[in-house]
């Protein structure tokens, strides 16, 4: 499930048509998908449970590499129908990789999304109104003064 989705958004970023709005809008939609899928940890145990009934190893149980002291009992970590296997697994690694992966995904992508804040009106003016072409405009002449604004023509016109 988490590869998959990982996987799906990584085929569409690959595209020669995709866009820097495209992929922000499919890393923001990965990221709310993780975050759902996080939440979904009976779903997943049960799944896993079903898969492993079919398989033909001798165990099913989850190793316990170390034991940890028990933690105050939240609506996340309400654990009364599994066993203390389950909730290592669910705690110290289930837990673990999906906060890795989504804060990876925020870290990596935070500047993609400064970058389509920045540019995006040069593609978008179509769909803008003049006044908010015009003050995205402005914000990056300012933020690029010595490449845009060689002379104060641009601003000039574009503020009045």
């Amino acid at each position: 499930m988490i590869l998959t989705a990982i996987n799906d958004v990584s085929l569409v970023l690959q595209k020669k048509k995709a866009t820097i709005d495209v992929e922000v809008k499919n890393l923001e939609s990965l990221l709310d998908n993780l975050q759902i899928l996080r939440k979904q940890w009976n779903a997943i145990l049960k799944e896993c449970r079903t898969v492993s009934e079919h398989l033909t190893t001798t165990t099913s149980t989850f190793s316990v590499s170390r034991k940890k002291k028990r933690v105050e009992v939240t609506p996340e970590n309400s654990d009364e129908d599994y066993t203390d296997e389950e909730i290592d697994f669910k705690r110290n690694t289930f837990f673990v990789i999906m906060d890795q992966i989504i804060a990876g995904i925020r870290n990596r992508f935070a500047s993609i999304r400064a970058i389509n804040n920045m540019f995006s009106f040069l593609w978008l003016f179509p769909k803008m109104e003049v006044e908010e072409v015009q003050t995205a405009a402005l914000r990056f002449a300012e933020k690029y003064p010595a490449d845009i604004v060689r002379n104060h023509s641009l601003k000039n016109r574009l503020s009045s």
